[in-house]
């Protein structure tokens, strides 16, 4: 017979196992795209959606990467003083979206809801990725077990003690570890959800055919669409009306549009009562190139989202009466997130940038500390030059620290040997004596035999902007 005493011990017990299981699954769910990768997922920001203050946002956004690459709500903030959210999901399917709309009608009072209609065209994805993607950032509730009991996959083997606890699922990570994996605490996401994507190197070898669509005839014909999905997006729609939102539909610029699914959608958007903004028949009026504004055929870089953001929020302002929230103290923090934000979108510069010549004026950024390592004798004549910021000498080992806020040589040695440096409360190691390393935040961000290597380290983010390499006047990355 169990003891009143005893079953006290026994809660206690379950209490601590589960304490101590949230705790391991925070540290072990990976918090970077490339470990997130090996385990068939996609990184979100969702669950940096409940950090937000309640009931402070205006309009939310809802659908799959086609949303979180297209549309930078901190951009609308800053040029309209929107408040926005983007609440989005690799693949994310209706019957998803539909259940993080429960969740986001009970922590905020959006006026307006936009949903990207790819997923009229698409039935339910409960592969592991869209899963883990979408589930790994749900808060735990009645509403997250049921999303996860009808979307887990049980013939892969996923079960649903694998969603409430993530480390039965990431727990052979323990041996790539790193120090950011064990900061666990919740911060604000200064994107807002939105996905910085910049380049457009997937477009390079492609020509406007891809986008055959725009050349073609108008047509009658309507494509079909997934009536299952139809009814959960139906199903938002009532949601939103119940919660005093107005739903409206849009679609991204994709080049597999064609005419038939716009008309499919504008059939469905009449049905349902809810005007549908067709952003692929606006090219014109985004001023689309597709050589500039797309990372891939169906995604848009950070030069096609700032286009379709400035175009979506002038209509959210003009016809929906969006309120300007700049200048009100409550909203204070969204200055510091564009801030923020920018600051990411220049490391993002950086860490796309290939050619010498344009990446070292990005280096004049006064929250920037350069540190360096390597021979010389791989920089050629004319890249010293444009080195004039760092001390280099003749043709020999050098190694240093130099903080572009005051242009001051910190730390500046010549052959073999090792140094500390702290940057704030960040600890940096450079040391020469076998081979090349610079240590940062805990892990060898440098660690090579020849070159000379570069290492930007950002001040406002707390992180390493960018690590290169140069050799013979090039930019090598690993």
């Amino acid at each position: 017979m169990i003891t009143f005493g005893n079953a006290i011990k026994m809660i206690v017990f379950f209490i601590i196992v589960v304490l101590l299981l949230n705790v391991l699954s925070a540290v072990f769910i990976p918090k970077q795209e490339k470990s997130m990768s090996k385990y068939n997922g996609k990184l979100t920001h969702f669950d940096l959606f409940y950090e937000e203050p309640r009931n402070s946002l205006d309009v939310i956004f809802l659908g799959s990467s086609h949303i979180y690459s297209g549309i930078s709500p901190i951009e609308m903030w800053n040029t309209y003083g929107v408040a926005g959210y983007n609440c989005t999901s690799s693949s994310q399917c209706a019957y998803k979206s539909y259940r993080f709309l429960l969740d986001i009608f009970k922590c905020q009072k959006p006026k307006v809801v936009i949903f990207d209609l790819l997923s009229l065209f698409i039935d339910e994805t409960n592969d592991e990725i869209s899963n883990r993607s979408a589930l790994n950032y749900m808060r735990f509730s009645p509403n997250f077990l049921t999303t996860v009991h009808h979307s887990m996959n049980k013939k892969n083997g996923e079960t649903i003690e694998s969603y409430i606890f993530p480390i039965l699922r990431y727990h052979s990570r323990w041996e790539e570890l790193s120090p950011v994996d064990f900061d666990i605490k919740k911060q604000r996401d200064c994107a807002k959800g939105y996905d910085m994507r910049y380049g457009t190197k997937c477009m390079v070898k492609l020509t406007e055919d891809i986008f055959s669509f725009l050349k073609e005839q108008p047509t009658d014909k309507t494509a079909g669409i997934v009536e299952k999905s139809a009814g959960y997006i139906q199903d938002m729609v009532e949601l939103c009306r119940q919660n005093g939102a107005e739903m409206v539909f849009i679609k991204t610029p994709v080049s597999d549009y064609t005419h038939e699914k716009g008309n499919a959608m504008q059939k469905f958007a009449d049905e349902c009562g809810v005007k549908l903004i067709d952003y692929n028949r606006k090219w014109d009026e985004l001023g689309l190139d597709y050589k500039v504004d797309f990372l891939d055929t169906v995604h848009l870089n950070l030069n096609g989202a700032k286009k379709l953001t400035k175009c979506l929020g002038k209509t959210l302002v003009d016809d929906f009466g969006m309120p300007d929230h700049r200048g009100e103290a409550e909203y204070d923090s969204w200055d510091q997130d564009y801030s923020m934000y920018q600051a990411e979108l220049a490391a993002l510069e950086l860490q796309d940038c290939s050619e010498l010549s344009r990446y070292l004026p990005l280096l004049e950024n006064q929250d920037y500390v350069l540190l360096y390592t390597g021979n010389v004798s791989y920089v050629d004549n004319s890249v010293k030059d444009k080195l004039e910021l760092l001390p280099l000498e003749q043709a020999k080992t050098q190694y240093g620290v130099l903080d572009i806020n005051d242009k001051k040589e910190r730390i500046h040695y010549a052959g073999n040997g090792k140094m500390r440096y702290d940057i704030g409360d960040v600890r940096c190691e450079i040391n020469t004596e076998n081979n090349y390393k610079i240590r940062l935040l805990g892990e060898n961000v440098v660690q090579g035999e020849d070159g000379f290597y570069l290492t930007v380290f950002d001040k406002k983010l707390n992180m390493v902007a960018d690590v290169i390499k140069i050799s013979n006047g090039q930019i090598l990355r690993e």
